[in-house]
């Protein structure tokens, strides 16, 4: 499977380049190492990524060169301190997202589907208006193997939305466990899912829950 990935050069000639008034060099000179690092780590996923028999992330992995190219092209001259800060912090939270997904694609690179096994295209919405620190989903006959989808990114916040790669999974084995629990430890979701049907579909899971009740559930869609 050969697959294209934007592959990005380091060009920084505007960015680094201060003019009177402008940011403190030192402040300019941050900006220009955490940029170059985001920029390698974008180009490590590409590379990782095209090793693996999936293109889930082809959209988001090219909305995302895209940004950082438009990022790269900002006039320093134009920021104050304050607005270069901000762009600074942008950068390492993108570096962030790039971990997370590095993460993901390296558990694909694990994952070697059997000849007779489909694939789900995953999304997880939380409804429940609470924050979750931990979400997993899982084979209902492997927990051992369960993994925090939520741990990469700090949490996933009350009406937050997880995108999850593609999972795997044979005739044998369609039932699959969602948990989910609050920055507290307390378990907010906790059921058995069947993806029978949803075979080579992309299936959203609404998570909701009852302030009344002070119980949850889900709902596929």
């Amino acid at each position: 499977m050969i697959k294209y990935g934007k592959t990005l050069a380091i060009c920084l000639a505007v960015l680094l380049m201060a003019g009177c008034g402008g940011p403190p060099a030192e402040k300019i000179e941050k900006a220009r190492s955490v940029y170059s690092e985001l920029v390698n780590r974008h180009n490590e996923v590409i590379e990782v990524y095209a090793d693996v028999e999936d293109n889930s992330l082809d959209g988001e992995l090219d909305g995302m060169a895209e940004k950082i190219n438009l990022i790269g092209q900002q006039d320093v001259e134009q920021m104050s301190e304050e607005e270069l800060d901000a762009t600074i912090e942008e950068l390492q939270a993108n570096i962030a997202m790039y971990d997370g997904l590095l993460e993901s694609i390296g558990q694909m690179r694990g994952i070697e589907p059997a000849d007779n096994a489909s694939s789900i295209s995953v999304t997880i919405r939380n409804n429940t208006g609470v924050d979750l620190q931990e979400v997993y989903l899982y084979r209902a006959s492997e927990e051992s193997e369960k993994v925090n989808l939520a741990e990469d990114i700090g949490g996933l916040g009350g009406f937050g939305v997880l995108s999850i790669v593609n999972i795997y999974m044979t005739g044998e084995e369609t039932v699959w466990h969602l948990e989910a629990l609050d920055t507290g430890g307390k378990i907010i979701e906790s059921a058995d899912i069947g993806f029978d049907g949803y075979q080579n579909k992309e299936v959203t899971i609404n998570m909701e829950y009852s302030f009344d009740s002070m119980e949850g559930w889900i709902e596929l869609e």
